[in-house]
């Protein structure tokens, strides 16, 4: 090789070293970043989501006070003889969303009542309330525990006896002239009372069921209609009579008197021919007279309807030539004369007139 035709080219060569710079960024231009949208808002519906899961399976206790219903299982011919406990503290345990809407009305509780219990005439012993008589649970929610567990009772075999049945207290005002009289009808007479054996035990001939008050407002003659009937109470126990009876009361007429100003002739009643020739003289020739009767007749009687009257043949001696009557009344239905005065005539026989006629 010829080393004049050689050219050489000197390189320099420059050592790296292990760390590598950071290459500083270019200037910002003062563009704002783009945000993906769509991106952003399907992760903030995924996020609540998953929120919303995780608190709907989150268990929660919550503690309701709760109305027991004892009558809902127990047989129609028993009765508490003393009113038990009416609520019980029930705590239960489900999912959050289940126990935050829960409300006390929406559940009950319904105890079984044990057979052996109840084939006697009385039951006086404690009620145990399981967590399977707490009724209408949503799914999920169970029951923790009931307070009191054991709920003390006492209860009786319902029989039936008949009672009768009287009229209360009747109300209201009549119409004018009239005012309240006899209990026409009640009907049924007697109405049945359902009790435990001891409490019937102790009723006596003289206890009977009386109505509710019945009004005669504005009623005349015969008021009639339907009533109810009062609670029995017999030594300090009440006993509810279901069922109303028909019941009339009758309506008299108020009695008014009324004394006529004019006077009343009175008249003969004659049991000879001699009388035709007007040898007969009363003194007084009239009397003043008092009528009764119904208000409403009384009101419309005129004097005419009234006849006063002396009978010839009730005469008694008096002196020579008189005799004393009697007066009396001839009255229309519904009136009666309370009060003649005088009530006696004296009947004068006119001698010089009977022989002129002869």
């Amino acid at each position: 090789m010829d080393d004049s035709n050689t050219r050489y080219t000197q390189t320099r060569v420059t050592a790296t070293t292990s760390r590598i710079a950071r290459r500083t960024p270019p200037p910002s231009t003062g563009r704002k970043r783009r945000i993906n949208w769509p991106y952003a808002l399907l992760s903030i519906i995924i996020g609540t989501l998953l929120w919303f899961g995780v608190d709907f399976k989150r268990m929660c206790d919550v503690v309701l006070d709760v109305e027991v219903e004892y009558n809902s299982l127990l047989p129609a011919d028993w009765k508490f003889s003393v009113t038990p406990q009416r609520t019980v503290r029930v705590s239960l345990r489900g999912p959050n969303q289940e126990i935050s809407n829960l409300r006390r009305e929406e559940i009950r509780v319904e105890p079984e009542y044990p057979k052996a219990a109840l084939e006697g005439d009385t039951y006086d012993g404690g009620l145990t309330l399981l967590p399977a008589f707490v009724r209408d649970l949503p799914s999920g929610v169970d029951v923790v525990g009931i307070t009191p567990q054991i709920i003390p009772v006492r209860l009786s075999r319902i029989i039936t006896r008949y009672l009768t049945v009287e009229a209360g207290e009747i109300t209201g005002t009549p119409q004018e002239g009239y005012a309240v009289g006899r209990v026409h009808q009640i009907d049924p007479p007697a109405m049945p009372i359902a009790a435990s054996r001891e409490f019937l035990s102790k009723l006596t001939t003289t206890d009977v069921i009386r109505t509710q008050p019945f009004s005669v407002e504005g009623g005349r003659g015969l008021v009639g209609g339907m009533a109810g009937l009062e609670p029995f109470e017999k030594d300090g126990e009440i006993v509810t009579v279901p069922g109303m009876v028909y019941m009339s009361v009758e309506l008299t007429e108020v009695p008014a008197e009324r004394e006529f100003e004019q006077p009343f002739e009175v008249r003969a009643l004659i049991d000879s021919p001699f009388d035709r020739y007007g040898r007969l003289t009363l003194s007084p020739p009239s009397v003043r007279v008092t009528a009764a009767g119904p208000k409403s007749v009384i009101d419309k009687l005129n004097a005419s309807e009234i006849v006063i009257y002396a009978d010839m043949r009730d005469r008694v001696p008096a002196a020579p030539g008189e005799c004393n009557l009697k007066t009396k009344a001839i009255t229309p239905s519904r009136v009666r004369v309370t009060r003649i005065e005088p009530d006696t005539v004296k009947w004068i026989v006119n001698e010089d007139a009977a022989a002129g006629g002869e």
